[in-house]
């Protein structure tokens, strides 16, 4: 190789890397769908929520999207930022739990399905799903069980929680529910094991009326100031097929909410029923209902 000819691609080598920031910094394979979700961990319940609007930026791709998914009965994960990531996600998990299942005989439950979503996230860190979930089921003793989780897999049990774009707006209305700086349960050690966790460290002392109240009039209040925020609400509550939770209705009276109920149903849009197979001998039950947003 000449000399000239060296200089030459030198020369060409430097000017591609000088305009090399430029494209790089064009590259975005992520899109923000928005979305805001929330959970809620009861004594006997747990109850997940989300809005229906699937927008970017200030357009609106749908009115109607379902957030909340059911990877297996009794389990849901709900998730904001990208839609496609969050619903591969979820399909991710199903397909898992489905395998679980088949070789344990036994469903899956919250506890091992926890570790299986931090697992997932985890081994996309080098491209990661551009989701933040709430994964929300019934753990061993029949409490509620919330997990929230960043793009990277790290996670916590929480007792109540708020995700997406109305984060900011909502969980303060969440907070005032958990009561941790004046409930002294949760600084007292059970047992001889040295374990700092009550029977009411993980759960609110609320039932799931008043819950839904909560989250549909924390939700009426962040539509009004967040612009991605709208169209609808949809609940998910998961209890014992037993419990009298998923009988009642007395949240559905008109001076209760102020929001017009739209639907009722047993089971969700997003349930994923390709993967597996509804147990109809399960002991835990689903019941999702559908608000509206007037004004949004």
């Amino acid at each position: 190789m000449t000399f000239p000819l060296i200089i030459h691609n030198l020369l060409l080598l430097l000017l591609l890397i000088s305009f090399a920031p430029c494209y790089l910094s064009r590259f975005d394979p992520y899109i923000n769908h928005s979305g805001t979700v929330v959970g809620i961990a009861g004594k006997d319940y747990a109850l997940l929520a989300s809005d229906l609007r699937l927008s970017e930026g200030y357009m609106i791709h749908s009115r109607n999207l379902s957030r909340i998914i059911e990877v297996s009965p009794g389990l849901a994960v709900c998730g904001s930022g990208c839609w496609s990531d969050t619903f591969t996600l979820a399909s991710t998990l199903a397909h898992n739990a489905m395998m679980y299942e088949w070789q344990s005989l036994r469903p899956i439950g919250v506890a091992p399905m926890s570790n299986l979503l931090s697992a997932a996230l985890y081994s996309k860190r080098m491209f990661p799903y551009f989701s933040f979930s709430i994964l929300g089921g019934l753990d061993h003793e029949g409490r509620g069980a919330l997990y929230r989780y960043d793009a990277l897999g790290s996670f916590e049990r929480v007792r109540a929680v708020c995700a997406g774009k109305g984060e900011q707006l909502m969980q303060p209305s969440l907070d005032s529910i958990t009561n941790m700086e004046q409930d002294d349960e949760l600084w007292r050690v059970e047992g001889g094991d040295g374990v700092f966790e009550s029977k009411t460290a993980k759960v609110v002392d609320l039932d799931v009326d008043d819950a839904i109240k909560l989250v549909l009039g924390a939700f009426r209040s962040a539509a009004e100031r967040e612009i991605s925020i709208g169209d609808g609400v949809e609940v998910m509550v998961i209890a014992q097929a037993d419990a009298k939770c998923l009988s009642s209705s007395s949240f559905l009276a008109d001076d209760c909410s102020n929001i017009p109920l739209l639907e009722q149903r047993t089971s969700g849009l997003q349930s994923l029923k390709e993967t597996w197979q509804r147990r109809k001998d399960s002991k835990i039950k689903t019941r999702f209902f559908r608000f509206s947003l007037p004004g949004h």
